[in-house]
């Protein structure tokens, strides 16, 4: 959402945005790639596999859901690289996906929907506060 209403162009309104949660923590460090590609999916674990030995956190298995980035070979074979246990969600079954999808409605009330954005950027900018 942003403010300049004159112009609309196709995917307004919308971003990708791949969050990293640590299941006991709850520390959830996120990304926002221009697309939702394969290889931005893997860019985004790199990113979280950067962020967590800061946090003494070692990661062993990674949950995703099944949008088309996660099933996609290169992240499969970094995962196997990383020795990093590749599960996917099931559908509609809000055991194994309820932290990520109440993050996402925080994330929405609390930052994406809460302020009127001059532009993608400044939204992008706003996320880690």
């Amino acid at each position: 959402m942003t403010s300049d209403r004159r112009h609309t162009f196709r995917g307004d309104g919308w971003a990708y945005v791949h969050i990293a949660i640590d299941d006991p923590g709850r520390v959830a460090p996120a990304t926002i790639p221009p697309d939702e590609i394969g290889a931005r999916a893997v860019r985004a674990l790199i990113a979280a596999l950067r962020y967590y030995p800061c946090l003494s956190v070692r990661l062993n298995a990674v949950l995703t859901d099944n949008e088309a980035c996660y099933p996609f070979r290169r992240f499969a074979q970094v995962c196997c690289r990383l020795t990093l246990r590749h599960r996917r969600t099931r559908p509609y079954w809000p055991r194994t996906n309820g932290k990520a999808e109440r993050w996402v409605q925080t994330a929405l009330y609390e930052w994406g929907y809460a302020h009127v954005y001059q532009d993608a950027d400044g939204r992008a900018a706003y996320l880690p506060y």
